[in-house]
């Protein structure tokens, strides 16, 4: 029987980038997720006793966040989420990622993001997002969710719209959730710097 990693190995040999496992009722640990968390206890939702499964639209379901000073917004999108879906994957951005994206350093460090966000009880799964693989496309490529989720805020936006069609096509839905107006990690910080 020809195991997971025997097969990443032979076709990384062969050059390929990207490769994607699917099994709609199981979350894979890939080679590259090297700070991947899941909670303690997992919930199977292919058996699950209380039927959850038929009473949420979706299976699974995705996030990506930053989650730097995780505020009422943040747990509002991942409370949001979680009711539409069993399962529910958050990746959170790098450290080196937000450097790049956002032109400034991080105030919580990445690992310390991810346990926060870990410690959500409306998430199963945390990892940080490969540098590499950050897009809505390759992580549809690792995870085949059911969906993905974000603020409302980003509902007009060409990058995420191109995500949508992307999404569509391939099986799987982007919904955008009500934004919570009167707090940002940007308002925070802000007013941290006033003093």
């Amino acid at each position: 029987m020809l195991r997971f990693q025997d097969a990443y190995e032979q076709a990384k040999s062969l050059g390929a980038r990207h490769i994607g496992v699917y099994y709609r009722h199981r979350s894979y640990e890939l080679p590259w997720q090297r700070n991947s968390y899941k909670n303690e206890e997992p919930v199977d939702v292919a058996t699950s006793d209380n039927n959850q499964s038929q009473t949420k639209k979706y299976n699974v379901g995705y996030v990506a966040g930053v989650f730097d000073l995780f505020h009422i917004g943040h747990l509002n999108l991942l409370r949001r989420a979680k009711e539409q879906c069993n399962y529910l994957i958050v990746g959170v951005v790098s450290d080196e990622q937000v450097r790049r994206s956002k032109k400034r350093e991080p105030v919580i460090p990445c690992r310390d993001r991810m346990e926060i966000v870990k410690a959500c009880r409306y998430v199963d799964e945390v990892f940080e997002i490969p540098i590499d693989m950050a897009g809505t496309r390759d992580i549809y490529n690792m995870y085949h969710f059911d969906v993905q989720f974000s603020g409302s805020d980003y509902a007009q936006d060409s990058g995420w719209l191109a995500d949508k069609r992307y999404l569509e096509g391939h099986g799987s839905e982007l919904v955008f959730l009500p934004y919570t107006n009167g707090t940002s990690s940007t308002q925070i910080r802000e007013s941290l710097l006033k003093g």
